[in-house]
Formats: structure tokens, sequence, C-alpha cells
């Protein structure tokens, strides 16, 4: 398991991650057969959609995920809406390869 959070100004975002108009705390969407993506938390004072605030998600995998996809599908949804980025509590400089280096390093560590 690894954990993303996003620090954003972007009150869509959340929306766009799991495209659909309504999204609750805990619900899921398979990013590959061996991968899901669960939005665990929203820290801000008035609501999901109100911005500025940090979404917290739960990236669950099993042994046959391919990394490298899931990694460049986050890249590709948080880029260009994310102010910062922190995997596992080690904040992550915008930047892809370094990105993906680190989703990747993450998922091969939690499944040994």
């Amino acid at each position: 398991m690894v954990t993303i959070k996003i620090h954003t100004k972007d009150p869509r975002l959340v929306f766009d991650i799991f495209d659909r108009q309504e999204i609750s705390i805990n619900d899921s969407m398979k990013i590959d057969d061996n991968s899901l993506l669960t939005l665990a938390h929203i820290e801000n004072t008035k609501g999901i959609s109100v911005s500025p605030g940090v979404i917290e998600f739960v990236l669950s995998f099993s042994s046959g995920v391919a990394s490298g996809l899931v990694a460049n599908w986050l890249w590709n949804r948080f880029n260009k809406k994310a102010d910062k980025i922190t995997i596992n509590d080690t904040d992550i400089i915008m930047d892809k390869d370094g990105f993906i280096r680190i989703i990747t390093k993450e998922i091969k560590k939690t499944i040994g």
C-alpha cells in the first residue's frame, strides 16, 4: 500500500481523477487489473469541493502490478493540478521522472 497526498487549489481534482461528478471517502477505482486507487481523506474546512486542500489517496496493488504503468497513470492525473505531492510522507519534486521513480520504488518495496 502506498499513501499519496496531493496538495491542490483545484476544487475539481478529485472528481477529474475519478471521472465522475459525485465522490465519497473510501470510493475506489481500478487503475489496471492489479491496482486500486482509493480516496482516503480530504483536508479542508468547508467540504470536498472547496480549495485549497489536501487529498489523500491509498494505492493498493497485487504482486502482478505494472508499476511503471500505474506511475504514469497517476502522473498524468496529478501533474498539472497538484501544487505538492507527498508519497509515504516523502515530499516529491514536481518532476515526472522523479515521481515515476519514487512510485515505482515504493510499489516494489511494498510487494517485496
